[in-house]
Formats: structure tokens, C-alpha cells, sequence
């Protein structure tokens, strides 16, 4: 049984975030990593990196495992910490039971930190961005972190990160981090498939950093990853990262999908507030003979309750990096 170190997060007495190293099996670990990567030379200066994702439907049924989805910077040990806004169901850390919560990362606080966990909806869109503010004398730079709801603008916030020791030399456009096996437990998994989109890095001139996502699937059978799929929503085209997972029918039934669909539109919650179309619509959704039919959405509200465990895990970087280890 291989044993290894990893930080986790508490609060403390007074509220704050504390960290503590504690001894755990890799039975403990994430099955796999799926991810999208791109990688950067020296000469290439990032400040910025911004995008959009979508939040996906609830499991069908609940997982009692973490599941984290994710984008971020510098994932490798020794790139200087890892920034990453982390979407996560399946634990209470604070957002509550049986919800989707959103919190900016970072690895090297010193040790794993975040900012307040909030609950964001189903179907929601959420823009996130990470932005250099200063270089420090030493070479190391203060990042701001933040994230908005697209249709709950208020639901928003801003994290600052002083110790991002070196520049981006990595980027992960999307990360699936799973606490259990996917293909043994397809009911615990999101129904729909989980998007990244409108990426974007941004170099010291004000300059477009071109981006070639590069796939990365250590489990084919329970996570595939597509780093650069299209996506036409009424005429909207989404150039998108998509982490699809197993059985691969985006929870639907034969005959229903989660395409725009300009008769269901309202019925399938394909559009946001504003009437500009989703990614993906919030129910499967099938329309024949002026009929619309729907099924696998948005979930009622629930009133179930869990224990919440005192230490909970943390998203991390990918198995072969020892900054995974709380290095």
C-alpha cells in the first residue's frame, strides 16, 4: 500500500483556514486526471488567463466523493504554486449540502488555501479570471483571482495570491479530479458534460497568447476529454474544451440531447437570463408534433443531510508531480 503527504484545509476557532499535513493511503487519492494542457517557454510572458465554464447538472444520484472540475495555472511541482477556481459537489465546504460550490485555489499559502466556498446553480455560467498585479523585488508577483455568476451576478468574489513565485509556465484549460472510479459508479457522476470556453491569455503587451490545448486521459473508460470541440447554440458558435464522462450520452435518453432547441428553448433552459443562448441546455430535451419533452435537469431542492468529515480533500495537481504530496 503506497502511503503519502497531503495538506488539507480546516478552519480554525476563529474561522480561519488552517493547513495540516496528515498521512493518507492512495485509496484516498483521485482515480485519474483528464485534462487539457498547454505548455509555455520561457519568452512568453502571461499576466492574464480568463475564460468561461458551465456548471453541470447534479448526479443522479449523490457520490459521497469529492468531484472537482477545474482549470488552472502552473499545476507542476516547481512552477511556483497553482492558481485554480474550482467548481465542487459531492462535500460541504461550506457552499451546503447537496450543492454545487465555487472557490478560487492556491497551493502555496504557505500549504493549500481558498477563499469562501458559495453555491452556484445548475445551468449557471460562471466567468473566471486570474490577473498579475505586482512583481516583487525577489522575482515572485501578487495574482488577483476571481470569478462572477453570469445569471446571479452577485454571486461573485475576488482572492489575492502574494506568493506566486514564478511566471505561468503551464496552463490546464480543464481538469476532471475525481475521488472515486467513474466507470464502477456512472450514477455519481455530473449528468452533463462539463465545458470550458472563451479562453484567453493575455501577455505583458496587451497581446492574445495563442493557445494549442493538448489532451491528457489517464482513464479512458470513466472520463475522455475533447480540447477543442464546437458548439452552435442559435448561432452562437462556442469554441469549447469538454470533459464528457461515462456512459458518454450527456445524461440523456435515445432521442433526447441537450442542444440549443429553438422550440424548447424556454421549457429545456437553453438560454440565460438575458436571452443569449447556453452551451449546452439545462435539460435533455426532445421536441415532435409541437410537443416538447424534457428530463434529466436542474434537481429540486433537498433537504438531505451528511456528515461533513473535520478534514477534506484538496484539488491538486496532476499524480506524477510531488507538489501533489504537499511539497
Amino acid at each position: 500500500l503506497k502511503l503519502q503527504f497531503l495538506y488539507f484545509i480546516e478552519k480554525g476557532e476563529r474561522g480561519e483556514m488552517k493547513t495540516a499535513l496528515v498521512l493518507v493511503s492512495s485509496l484516498a487519492l483521485a482515480s485519474a486526471n483528464t485534462y487539457c494542457e498547454q505548455t509555455f517557454t520561457a519568452t512568453i510572458d502571461m499576466v492574464r488567463f480568463e475564460g468561461k465554464m458551465n456548471v453541470p447538472i447534479k448526479p443522479a444520484v449523490e457520490p459521497g466523493k469529492v468531484l472537482f472540475l477545474w482549470p488552472g495555472l502552473n499545476p507542476y511541482q516547481g512552477q511556483g504554486g497553482l492558481m485554480q477556481p474550482v467548481l465542487t459537489y459531492g462535500a460541504d465546504y461550506g457552499q451546503g449540502n447537496g450543492k454545487w460550490g465555487f472557490a478560487n485555489w492556491f497551493s502555496d499559502c504557505p500549504g493549500y488555501c481558498h477563499d469562501d466556498y458559495q453555491a452556484v446553480e445548475e445551468g449557471d455560467t460562471l466567468h473566471f479570471y486570474m490577473q498579475e498585479k505586482e512583481i516583487y523585488a525577489n522575482g515572485s508577483s501578487h495574482w488577483e483571482m476571481g470569478y462572477q455568476s453570469y445569471n446571479y451576478p452577485n454571486t461573485r468574489s475576488t482572492f489575492q495570491v502574494y506568493r506566486e513565485a514564478h511566471g505561468v509556465s503551464c496552463v490546464w484549460a480543464t481538469e476532471a479530479e475525481f475521488y472515486l472510479t467513474p466507470e464502477d459508479n456512472p450514477s455519481k457522476l455530473p449528468l452533463s458534460y462539463y465545458y470550458t470556453w472563451d479562453l484567453k491569455a493575455t501577455d505583458r503587451s496587451g497581446k492574445d497568447i495563442p493557445m494549442k490545448w493538448s489532451a491528457h486521459i489517464d482513464d479512458p473508460q470513466g472520463n475522455r476529454v475533447n480540447c477543442s470541440t464546437t458548439v452552435v447554440s442559435n448561432g452562437t458558435t462556442f469554441q469549447t474544451t469538454m470533459l464528457s464522462y461515462t456512459p458518454f450520452v450527456d445524461g440523456c435518453s435515445t432521442g433526447f440531447d441537450r442542444k440549443w432547441n429553438e422550440q424548447c428553448t424556454a421549457a429545456c433552459g437553453c438560454n440565460n437570463k438575458d436571452g443569449t443562448p447556453k452551451v449546452a441546455c439545462d435539460y435533455c430535451c426532445s421536441y415532435s408534433s409541437g410537443i416538447c419533452q424534457r428530463e434529466h435537469g436542474p434537481t429540486p431542492p433537498t433537504t438531505t443531510q451528511q456528515e461533513v468529515p473535520k478534514t477534506l480533500p484538496h484539488p491538486r495537481c496532476s499524480t506524477d508531480a510531488s507538489c501533489e504530496y504537499g511539497n
